[in-house]
């Protein structure tokens, strides 16, 4: 290799370092997308087993936690599987309005209590639990909106200054929602609920197409190197997953393997960094209405 060459690559090096260098933790709050074992500790898991093999909704790294490595930054996670938007949990019969026991996001976010940090970057994502807990409608989609509105709101208002808003995943893609026989109109309600919260979304925040970025995947997976993307790798039946997860898209009803949370945390890591947009077409950067 010539010098001009490793100059070069030093020189890139360098920058792609300081380019990091503002950000000092990333800090999230939502649910089982992105809970690296909040509910595991909290709650003694018997029967049936956790058909997971460690404390995440996932067979390894969450997309979070590839977004903290490739930054190179801390993660503090307050997700929390099962969680809504709003108050309650899914797993203790809790809903949006209604905390029995386990937190809902809005209840994590507020007991966390921690200083803003400007140098973070805050993740603010959840949304399918609010449908399981309050019905598959237009209200819950706007409920749900509301209290992720509520969080980004408070978090600048507080100081934050870099917040990634990722959208919610398509459920009528999920096995579930393909099992139940409600594809169509859980895909129709993800587009309602995600077209919501792009309207509503303000200033100086970012936006990652999850829907969109889903449904490219699943339209061409061998791309990603995947072969299997409408079943679940993990049998309920059985009780025991597939010889090949690395090659589904689903490790379970509803949550993606770590081979697909990391290649969305990848794209997490470009979006939440940028003001333009990053390599990504699912990334919407700065958005929100002009301040009256």
């Amino acid at each position: 290799m010539s010098i001009s060459n490793r100059l070069f690559i030093l020189m890139l090096i360098a920058l792609c370092a300081f380019g990091q260098t503002w950000v000092s933790q990333i800090v999230v709050f939502g649910d089982s997308l992105s809970d690296t074992g909040n509910f595991y500790r909290a709650v003694p898991i018997t029967s049936p087993p956790w058909p997971y093999p460690g404390p995440k909704a996932s067979n390894g790294p969450l997309a979070v936690e590839k977004m903290a490595d490739i930054v190179g930054v801390q993660l503090h996670d307050f997700a929390w599987f099962g969680a809504t938007t709003g108050l309650g949990n899914y797993r203790d019969q809790g809903n949006q309005t209604t905390l029995v026991q386990l937190p809902g996001m809005t209840t994590a976010y507020h007991a966390a209590n921690d200083p803003v940090d400007s140098k973070a970057i805050y993740v603010v994502w959840a949304g399918p639990n609010d449908f399981l807990t309050n019905g598959f409608s237009a209200q819950t989609a706007a409920t749900a909106v509301t209290n992720i509105i509520a969080i980004v709101t408070d978090l600048q208002r507080r100081g934050a200054k870099h917040i990634l808003v990722p959208g919610m995943p398509d459920i009528g893609l999920t096995p579930f929602a393909v099992s139940m026989g409600i594809a169509g109109p859980a895909s129709a309600l993800t587009d309602g609920f995600n077209a919501l919260l792009l309207a509503s979304m303000p200033r100086s925040t970012n936006y990652f197409d999850t829907a969109a970025w889903m449904r490219q995947i699943i339209g061409n997976p061998a791309a990603y190197g995947l072969t299997n993307v409408t079943g679940q790798c993990f049998n309920y039946a059985t009780w025991q997953p597939c010889s090949s997860p690395d090659t589904y898209f689903f490790w379970d009803e509803f949550h993606p393997t770590t081979k697909v949370h990391a290649i969305m945390g990848e794209l997490f890591a470009a979006c939440a960094q940028t003001r333009s947009g990053g390599r990504s077409s699912h990334c919407r950067s700065g958005l929100g209405p002009d301040p009256k």
